[in-house]
């Protein structure tokens, strides 16, 4: 729609391609500590309400995320 400023400064032009690396969101030691190990633990209540609920996509999120994500939160 139009120029966008990012924090910092930096201008994004209209009309720019972005893409958000899932993968390397979802294995920030910043939000999951041991990452690349399965730990259950990481998606109990108390450890999903400590972090962005952005921090993993696997169902997307908003208004046309996948309605998968239904059966998975029952």
């Amino acid at each position: 729609m139009s120029d966008y400023k990012l924090p910092g400064g930096q201008i994004l032009p209209k009309d720019t391609i972005v893409v958000i690396p899932v993968s390397g969101i979802q294995k920030d030691k910043n939000f999951y500590p041991n990452p690349e190990s399965f730990n259950p633990e990481h998606f109990s209540p108390e450890r999903k309400n400590e972090r962005n609920q952005y921090s993993y996509l696997s169902f997307g999120l908003g208004p046309r995320h996948c309605i998968g994500i239904t059966i998975y939160i029952s």
